[in-house]
């Protein structure tokens, strides 16, 4: 129970901490705020609690100090450095294989449990188009039409053309030099670069790869995926105008 207590806390703290800086920490406050509330439930669904706190990670883990290439270090933002001891810690505990939890709550998603998005995408709109497919266990077809999905969010943000589409789309939205948009959180160059390149590899790698071939995914695999593009929708939506001039 005190390490429940512990998470608890932290999550709270957490939760406090990023909103003396919402702007830094716009794409993640929502995946918090949900933290707290699940964890605040009389029945703790601890599946959901680490699909959420995964995506708290993620944002995290694209901030935290790393060694670039030889002798070159990249400092983290002061938001990170000061509140990612929480993240850590949460994070420890919900793989303490130790704690007196019910074994289910760390078993990840699979086939057999997971069987509609409904419970884990907050998109309404990615939601509407791709849990059909996931529900009917298209979990391959799902992963197209979620990242396909976040080329409309990116265009309609842009405000560009249906002619524009992928890779030469997420140039025109977000190219850290020439893009219409910038995510404003985004401090350096080198981070907007960054986003950028996320978006490449997304369309290179997982829209494309759905779009061209038939393959198979299985369904914890998909959620992953289609998670992680729930992310990046929050983070175009929160995107403003590149004033160039």
């Amino acid at each position: 129970m005190e390490k429940i207590e512990e998470i608890v806390f932290n999550a709270k703290a957490l939760l406090k901490f990023i909103k003396t800086d919402q702007k830094f920490f716009n794409a993640v406050v929502f995946q918090v705020e949900e933290l707290v509330n699940l964890l605040d439930s009389e029945e703790i669904n601890w599946s959901k609690v680490k699909f959420c706190f995964n995506q708290i990670d993620l944002f995290y883990e694209k901030w935290r100090e790393k060694k670039i290439s030889s002798g070159v270090l990249y400092f983290a933002p002061r938001q990170i450095s000061d509140s990612d001891v929480l993240v850590v810690g949460i994070r420890n505990i919900l793989e303490d294989s130790t704690i007196n939890l019910p074994k289910k709550s760390f078993e990840p998603a699979s086939s057999s449990k997971v069987t509609s998005l409904n419970e884990y995408i907050k998109d309404n709109r990615l939601l509407m188009a791709c849990n059909k497919d996931f529900e009917s266990k298209n979990y391959w077809d799902s992963v197209f039409k979620a990242t396909r999905h976040l080329e409309t969010r990116i265009r309609e943000k842009a405000q560009l053309s249906n002619e524009s589409t992928g890779v030469d789309l997420v140039k025109q939205a977000f190219h850290n030099q020439t893009g219409k948009l910038k995510v404003p959180f985004c401090e350096t160059e080198s981070e907007r670069e960054g986003f950028f390149q996320i978006l490449v590899g997304v369309t290179k790698y997982h829209r494309n790869s759905k779009a061209h071939r038939e393959g198979k995914l299985e369904s914890d695999l998909a959620l992953k995926i289609i998670g992680y593009v729930d992310y990046l929708i929050t983070v175009v939506d929160n995107s403003i105008e590149n004033k160039t001039d």
